[in-house]
């Protein structure tokens, strides 16, 4: 027999409240009446623009200082860090302009961060051989015949994509120089851009995955005229959504000509150096994987949102600035 507790002992007030916290649960559990928690009113959150720009090269990653910084109207100029303080009350998406000598002039907007918001700037020219005319070419310029320089807007992959699955048919997939020639290109561009978009060979991308189909198909009616192979890329909004890759002579999956339509998947055009890979094409002395200045234009490309124009103005890139760049779009090309 258990000991009985004396009168008004703490046993007997400690299971009082037992069983009262007990009931709370099983009011609770039954559908009970319970007073809510009070809650502290929230404020919401309002997106603000940056304090800071912090400008640097987009090649070296240094700080840009000097440069003259226009915000709003108001003429600033970057210190020697390469930073400007954005002036008070000015509200997310007031015009930029960023003017340096040695960088293409960049126009772009306040856009929203809690801190320094990092500006890369376009070198106008490298000792790669990067200039003016190679960016214009390379980035912004349609191949279609008669095509204005420096006309098209820029296209990449969604910012969100770090994974391109490359589907090859049955047929390549059975071959084995084939197979070798698309890891090769896989990797050229892995390592092009530093990891931060991987190409892989895959047989079964996942679902909803950005996806490059490549077929060897000298019948299709994109191979007429001479063309060695051809790129079609599936847009939204200027944002790469998928593309097919067709070969027509029946060497090209097995040359340099793999590396160069997986460049087009990318979003690049044709180089006019006939040194670089995607120079359009397939000659002498051309370079067997990315050459320096296309790594670079690669790697610049992914700071930039899709639809940005050249040189290196994002101010339109939604809505309906863009949404004119849907469907496919085929680059031919002879190399």
């Amino acid at each position: 027999m258990l000991p009985k507790a004396s009168s008004g002992s703490i046993g007997t007030a400690r299971a009082r409240r037992l069983v009262a916290l007990a009931l709370s649960f099983v009011l609770a559990a039954c559908g009970g009446e319970q007073r809510p928690s009070p809650v502290s009113p929230t404020t919401p959150s309002v997106p603000m623009p940056p304090s800071t720009l912090a400008l640097v090269s987009g090649e070296t990653g240094e700080p840009v200082g000097g440069a003259t910084v226009v915000i709003g109207g108001q003429n600033l100029r970057a210190d020697s860090q390469g930073q400007v303080g954005v002036p008070g009350g000015s509200a997310l998406g007031t015009f930029v302009d960023l003017v340096s000598p040695a960088f293409l002039d960049r126009q772009t907007v306040l856009r929203e961060g809690s801190g320094p918001l990092r500006l890369s700037l376009w070198p106008r020219m490298t000792p790669s051989g990067m200039d003016e005319n190679f960016t214009a070419t390379l980035v912004y310029t349609s191949t279609v015949d008669g095509a204005l320089v420096g006309g098209q807007a820029l296209r990449r992959h969604r910012p969100s994509v770090t994974a391109v699955y490359l589907a090859l048919s049955a047929a390549l997939r059975a071959d084995s120089e084939s197979v070798a020639w698309h890891q090769l290109a896989a990797d050229s561009i892995n390592v092009a851009v530093g990891g931060k978009v991987v190409y892989q060979l895959s047989t079964a991308p996942p679902a909803g995955a950005v996806v490059v189909d490549a077929s060897y198909d000298p019948s299709n009616a994109g191979c007429a005229g001479g063309s060695r192979g051809f790129a079609s890329l599936r847009l939204s909004a200027g944002e790469i959504l998928g593309g097919t890759i067709v070969y027509c002579a029946a060497d090209a999956p097995r040359s340099p000509t793999v590396v160069h339509e997986l460049g087009h998947s990318f979003g690049l055009f044709h180089s006019p150096d006939r040194s670089d890979l995607m120079y359009f094409s397939f000659v002498r002395g051309r370079s067997e994987v990315f050459t320096a200045k296309e790594t670079l234009a690669m790697r610049l490309m992914l700071d930039r949102p899709s639809g940005t124009r050249y040189p290196d103005n994002d101010r339109s890139t939604s809505g309906a600035a863009v949404r004119g760049q849907d469907g496919l779009v085929e680059i031919r090309c002879s190399g």
